[in-house]
């Protein structure tokens, strides 16, 4: 086998600030420990030595927010990249099968997971805790090289810019994660799901409508009217947050992948009438609607808020108050995770943070509490400055 040209100030130029670690040549990894390591771990003399066996990159804070899109099936990458023309310019790496994308997150983003297709790990969303072995290393299963297939500097952007439509459903179920374990090596946390907020998707797309209604489609007989009523939730909460999906396709997909579990004595007309009555009902939600009625408005005493995402937080507040009679509202930590694409503790603390007397402009009527199993009760008492 001839000898890579692949240095490590190649390697620094491609992945900028990061982590590496040492392995033993052809493999992922050993028992050795490395998250105690940092970017002042990186001296001439560590570097030194890296190329000598196989190389991984920690992810995450570690690495300046270094992290990578690990695809299992060289099906997935091309629905990918057509949903993300991000990553036109992204850097690119491949062992076996698939690929890794590699991408430097901007601000906050989700826990490491398993990404799922169908129900089915396809890959996974590799950060905090997690490493990926780069070239010029030696893969074990192959004994060939792991390759670039794009070899730029790594692209910059926020998280909410990935779009995962192809990948439609996030865990983080550690015991679904069929990957060494020095590669998976976070805490179990709690599932993130990652609303869709894409309005260049193609919605003649065959996979958007395959993997919107997934999630929905039925495993036994009974629960299609629940299944309906979840899938038009789904696209109202797209459509609100700025997506375009049609509905006869989305029923659609829906109806053909279902078909073994409906009722004989049932048409499609018949659950086709259920769908849209769904739909009608859904589209009253208010928090789908306050959503949408956020996007461009200003709530009472937010100005004072400097982070746009707080602004969006306290005009979704103001939009709920406004939809009760007496002003009062529920909003859970889980919901506000959704739609600002958060980790639901992170929700939590933004939460607390409108509601603290300083910036008041959250009064908490009754807190939610895990044995309840309610979302806490939020009045908006914010007000703009006498002029």
């Amino acid at each position: 086998m001839a000898k890579s040209h692949i240095t490590i100030p190649t390697l620094q130029n491609v992945f900028g600030p990061c982590v590496f670690l040492k392995w033993p040549r052809g493999m992922k990894g050993d028992k050795r420990k490395w998250k105690h390591l940092t970017l002042d771990d990186m001296t001439p003399k560590y570097l030194s030595s890296v190329l000598d066996g196989n190389i991984g990159i920690a992810l995450g804070k570690v690495s300046n927010g270094l992290c990578a899109i690990d695809l299992d099936d060289d099906d997935l990458v091309q629905p990918f990249l057509q949903a993300n023309p991000w990553a036109v310019n992204a850097t690119m790496t491949k062992g076996a099968r698939g690929c890794q994308i590699w991408v430097r997150i901007k601000g906050e983003y989700s826990p490491s997971a398993a990404l799922k297709r169908n129900g089915k790990k396809c890959g996974e969303w590799r950060a905090d805790g997690c490493q990926s072995i780069i070239p010029p290393s030696i893969h074990p299963d192959t004994g060939n090289y792991y390759n670039f297939i794009a070899m730029l500097p790594v692209v910059e952007l926020s998280y909410n810019e990935i779009n995962f439509l192809p990948l439609l459903q996030i865990g983080t179920d550690k015991a679904q994660i069929d990957t060494d374990t020095t590669e998976y090596l976070c805490n179990h946390k709690p599932s993130l799901s990652v609303p869709i907020c894409r309005e260049e998707i193609d919605s003649d797309d065959e996979f958007y409508y395959r993997d919107l209604v997934a999630p929905s489609v039925p495993t036994e007989k009974g629960g299609n009217h629940r299944l309906l009523f979840a899938l038009a939730r789904r696209i109202t909460h797209l459509r609100a947050c700025g997506s375009l999906v049609d509905e006869s396709r989305a029923f659609a997909a829906w109806y053909n992948a279902s078909k073994l579990w409906t009722r004989q004595n049932k048409t499609i007309d018949e659950y086709r009438v259920e769908f849209l009555e769904a739909l009608e009902c859904v589209a009253a939600d208010n928090l789908s609607q306050a959503w949408a009625g956020s996007a461009n408005a200003n709530a009472p005493g937010a100005a004072k808020l400097a982070d746009p995402n707080n602004r969006r937080l306290a005009a979704l507040c103001f939009h709920l108050s406004q939809r009760t009679n007496d002003g009062v509202f529920y909003l859970s930590c889980r919901s506000v995770a959704l739609l600002f694409v958060l980790h639901h503790t992170d929700a939590a603390k933004r939460l607390k943070m409108l509601a603290n007397p300083l910036i008041g402009l959250l009064d908490v009527v009754t807190p939610g509490t895990p044995t309840s199993g309610k979302a806490t009760r939020y009045r908006y008492i914010g007000k703009d400055p006498n002029p």
